[in-house]
């Protein structure tokens, strides 16, 4: 039987089958009288030794091979409209092709399948609910009930017994890789290794010149080690770093990163030989400040080796091997990040800004001219630049056409604005968000919100706080949630006088697990709406009690203050405890003798 690639044509000389391609629609009545319909759910890559045994299967009915329609981009379509796969010829010239394109990446003639369905025409018509109802849809239906039989590396897999098919191969390979680079990490590197337990199979580390223990914490804690070189390409090195890794997916993260969620459903949801997706995005928590304020923003880490590599000097990304498109990617709820690198300490540490403004001045792979400008503008803006940042945005930005690079673009020439007191300026920028139609309208509220405070236009920064009722996240991630502008509305509140709402809002904060108001402030608030600090101690997560006694330290008077409301609320707490005698030793005198021995009566010091 010759079995020839079609779309929407007849498979095979007999009519075996029906390719359906996703995203398109076929009547469901024709649908009904195949014998067999074959929906491509990922890129279909077909060696030569894989097509020999789809087309057996296919000459019993089973299954054919689709050619690959789920995406766009000259290199990943390479079994296509017309190639004949039931013939030596045709097989070879195949092989040849995939060998060629995923050199480096699999031995040759191993490359398989990555899936097709086959199920019977009559069940597909049936759970089609209504006349042209897409694939997408039906294949939703056959993920629910599976009765169908898959063609997976290189072998037929049953979801139920049928006669003349065999068990599915044993893997060859791990399921994840972690892929790192990292430079004098020593300090952060452990924790970040270590978060990958349970997800990742192997963890590979390529150090860019490090001169403290980076290279031997990375050895310690298990991941193999790359000694490489740095040439301020942040895309070039990432893919060095891949080369030497073998899973399925790669999982990729900094030093100063933590991975964190479900571990053990997101390996199960990528070891499914129906996971239908090449690439998954993963919401990243940016903290800042001392750690008590966050942001949050959504970003592909995770993919497919063989679909995708990186591409951009800065701020790069993942592309398809050909470099013809970004990869799709869907959110995988089950995982997180939690990033410290925008704390206050790590940034003065690292120098982060000048850094990025360094590899930012050369970056010669950014696609379009506007998105090397985007990324230069960003760098400046992290490394304080904010005059020049302004006079960019203004000059290149604002003219530019509607998009997601003029979008940040204006971002960070509203950040700058502020900085430096151009209220006209910034004014303009905000405006130009809320009348760029791709941009949800919560962007422009939020910086219209934070431009009206700073102005002291206090109702109006309620005004459009009011506006934004729920979480928003756009197409590039980030996101703007209501339960992070909780700090701005309290300090809203409080100075209009209307310390009991002001209060009532940080207290609901601090039980969510969300603050971004110095607590300094807070005490005053409370005196005034004669309210007790107890409330504030019940709210606060154990986990953050650190941060937060860290952050109100340097205020020694009013932090002893404080915690002593806090002790009297909880006296077991050996945080607020020692919190308390550090800023007590500072104010000294009959106030330090008293936490002194209120420690020695719980035994943490000795007695005098």
């Amino acid at each position: 039987m010759l079995v020839r690639v079609c779309d929407h044509e007849r498979v095979g000389a007999d009519g075996a089958a029906w390719v359906l391609v996703p995203g398109e629609s076929v009547p469901p009545d024709q649908i009904a009288a195949a014998p067999a319909v074959v929906i491509v759910v990922e890129d279909a890559l077909v060696d030569a030794r894989s097509a020999r045994r789809l087309v057996e299967l296919a000459s019993q009915g089973v299954v054919a091979v689709p050619r690959s329609p789920s995406v766009v981009g000259r290199g990943h379509v390479l079994l296509t409209t017309g190639d004949d796969v039931g013939t030596v010829e045709g097989r070879e010239a195949l092989a040849e092709r995939v060998s060629k394109h995923f050199a480096g990446l699999t031995e040759d003639l191993e490359l398989v399948p990555t899936l097709a369905v086959a199920v019977p025409g009559a069940w597909a018509a049936r759970a089609l609910d209504e006349r042209w109802t897409t694939v997408h849809e039906l294949f939703a239906r056959l993920v629910d009930s599976r009765p169908a039989e898959l063609a997976f590396d290189a072998v037929a897999v049953a979801r139920r017994p049928v006669e003349g098919l065999v068990p599915a191969a044993p893997r060859r390979r791990p399921l994840v890789s972690a892929c790192m680079i990292v430079r004098d990490e020593a300090v952060w590197l452990a924790d970040a290794i270590d978060s990958l337990a349970g997800f990742a199979d192997e963890v590979v580390v390529y150090d860019t010149g490090s001169t403290d223990a980076t290279v031997d914490v990375a050895r310690r804690h298990g991941a193999r080690v790359i000694e490489g070189t740095w040439d301020d390409d942040f895309g070039a090195a990432r893919n060095r770093s891949a080369a030497d890794a073998r899973g399925e997916w790669i999982v990729w993260l900094d030093a100063d990163e933590r991975l964190g969620g479900d571990l053990a459903t997101a390996r199960a949801r990528l070891a499914d030989p129906l996971a239908q997706w090449e690439g998954y995005s993963v919401r990243i928590r940016n903290l800042t400040g001392v750690g008590l304020t966050w942001a949050d923003h959504f970003a592909m880490r995770l993919f497919r080796r063989a679909a995708g590599a990186w591409r951009g000097a800065l701020h790069e990304t993942v592309w398809s091997r050909d470099h013809a498109r970004p990869l799709n990617a869907h959110p995988a709820s089950e995982l997180h990040l939690v990033h410290l690198g925008y704390l206050d300490v790590v940034m003065r540490q690292r120098g982060k800004g000048e850094r990025n403004l360094r590899v930012a001045s050369h970056n010669e792979s950014a696609s379009e001219p506007l998105e090397a400008l985007v990324h230069e503008i960003r760098s400046r803006l992290l490394a304080g630049e904010h005059a020049t940042v302004v006079a960019l945005v203004e000059d290149r930005v604002l003219p530019a056409p509607p998009g997601p690079l003029r979008k940040l673009g204006l971002l960070a020439g509203f950040e700058s604005a502020l900085a430096l007191g151009s209220f006209d300026v910034a004014r303009t920028f905000v405006d130009a968000l809320a009348t760029q139609p791709d941009v949800p309208a919560a962007f422009a509220l939020e910086a219209s919100a934070r431009l009206a405070a700073t102005t002291g236009d206090l109702e109006g920064a309620l005004r459009d706080l009011a506006g934004i009722d729920t979480r928003v996240e756009d197409v590039d991630g980030l996101v703007v949630d209501p339960e992070r502008l909780a700090g701005l509305t309290a300090r809203c509140l409080a100075g209009l006088g209307r310390f009991d709402e002001a209060s009532d809002v940080v207290v609901a904060a601090l039980a969510r697990g969300t603050v971004d108001v110095d607590l300094r402030e807070v005490v005053a608030w409370f005196d005034h709406a004669n309210r007790p600090l107890a409330d504030l101690e019940s709210a606060i997560h154990p986990e953050q009690r650190q941060l937060i006694a860290a952050s109100v330290l340097p205020a020694a008077e009013l932090a002893e203050r404080l915690f002593w409301a806090f002790v009297e609320a909880n006296p077991a707490c050996t945080v607020w405890l020692a919190a308390g005698e550090l800023a007590a030793r500072r104010v000294g005198g009959p106030v330090h003798e008293r936490w002194r021995r209120l420690l020695a009566d719980a035994g943490l010091v000795p007695s005098a």
